[in-house]
């Protein structure tokens, strides 16, 4: 089973073909909506935001863009601490704009899915219960936890994530961009998760996968959800 990645009624939030940048779609231009529920999500997960380079994508959008709308949003994305690196898709009044505020225009910027590469085997980085207010970051690794991973605690891997435990914090695979790590736990109720700079909230789970033992994974253009059997092996150990 599939679910589509929505963050909330104002954009989308994706990787891109590159994987250099996450590209913000673009729902509606109301700025004052966008701002709210832009800094409301990167509260919830500020260290994906911190440093990230983004690119406005307009294409769903119509009507007129004031400077006054685009100069606040390029200020709420660049006050989580990521940087607007240029607009795509925009209409020819909101190519003017962009340009009268020296914002780089990609004219041909395409939204493929990558093509994903075998994943080969690589060291693991083992670890106990993760609680509250802890972080843990298996840089170049997969990461193993023992046990839960506690609401308030963050688990990030540049590889896979392995959760023999419940899985109620944040959990961030992939996280230089490796579109083949998954996040397997044998309870999962996460506060957010995401793989390869594809995130997915809480309330944006179906709740059919709640409390189940659930692998998730990267595949066309979104986060996958697949439960697993009481005797399913945890592949990858």
């Amino acid at each position: 089973m599939e679910t589509t990645l929505l963050l909330n009624d104002a954009f989308d939030l994706k990787s891109s073909q590159t994987l250099l940048h996450t590209i913000i779609r673009m729902k509606n231009l109301d700025h004052e909506l966008f701002q709210r529920m832009f800094r409301d999500t990167a509260a919830k997960a500020p260290k994906l935001f911190q440093k990230s380079s983004m690119v406005l994508d307009l294409q769903k959008t119509q009507g007129t863009l004031s400077q006054e709308a685009l100069n606040e949003i390029k200020a709420a994305i660049e006050s989580t601490g990521a940087k607007l690196l240029a607009i795509s898709h925009p209409s020819s009044q909101q190519e003017s704009v962009a340009n009268i505020l020296n914002i780089p225009v990609l004219k041909d910027c395409k939204h493929s899915t990558p093509s994903v590469q075998v994943q080969h085997s690589r060291e693991s980085m083992l670890t106990n219960k993760v609680r509250r207010s802890m972080q843990v970051y298996a840089k170049n690794k997969d990461l193993i936890v023992r046990g839960d991973v506690n609401q308030g605690a963050e688990v990030i891997a540049d590889g896979s994530i392995y959760v023999f435990g419940g899985l109620h914090g944040k959990a961030i695979a992939g996280a230089s961009g490796d579109l083949c790590a998954q996040i397997i736990t044998l309870s999962f109720n996460p506060e957010l998760l995401a793989i390869a700079g594809v995130y997915v909230l809480h309330e944006n789970i179906p709740s059919q996968h709640l409390d189940q033992r659930m692998r998730t994974y990267y595949h066309d253009s979104k986060i996958q959800f697949s439960c697993l059997g009481e005797t399913s092996k945890i592949s990858g150990l």
